[in-house]
């Protein structure tokens, strides 16, 4: 047998759909089957039995890096002939922000102001709260409307969507 169809993309996103199928011929007519000796375990080999197969799977976010996979396919007659391919997954989820307490406050002039602050969570990183960055000019001592905002990314760089709290010092 000979495969006939071409690699499978080599890089795919943390949570992605990836699916690619599989095509071989065999010169003499037999029937083939294939057979993935070497996969993640996230990813599943269905052979079609008509001389294809798809290969599909989910990464979930600790898989990030490369991975060997190994399809074979087989006349039964002949020694199986294999496709090696790296499929790399990547990280391109940007962490989520969650605002602790109310968006928008009334804070009393002239006495301390503590900020509630942010959770920060990525699917691959876990827990960057104590990464996050804050912005904040409140003045307890003028009275006005300042903004404090929040934001973070994750190890590949990919930014949060910025967070703020509105806090209205008043007399």
């Amino acid at each position: 047998p000979t495969f006939t169809s071409e690699l499978p993309t080599a890089k795919i996103a943390v949570g992605a759909l990836f699916s690619h199928r599989f095509v071989a011929s065999d010169p003499d007519g037999n029937i083939l089957t294939f057979s993935s000796p070497s996969t993640p375990f996230w990813l599943n080999l269905r052979d079609e039995a008509n001389g294809s197969a798809v290969l599909f799977g989910n990464p979930p976010p600790y898989v990030v890096g490369a991975h060997t996979v190994v399809i074979e396919v087989s006349d039964g007659i002949a020694d199986p002939i294999e496709k090696i391919f790296v499929l790399t997954v990547e990280d391109k989820t940007p962490p989520i922000l969650t605002l602790r307490g109310a968006p928008n406050l009334v804070h009393e002039a002239g006495t301390p102001y503590v900020d509630s602050g942010v959770l920060a969570a990525d699917a691959v990183d876990g827990d960057l709260s104590a990464k996050v960055k804050v912005v904040n000019s409140v003045n307890i001592s003028n009275p006005g409307t300042y903004v404090v905002s929040y934001s973070v990314s994750d190890k590949e760089g990919n930014e949060a969507v910025v967070l703020s709290r509105t806090v209205v010092v008043a007399d």
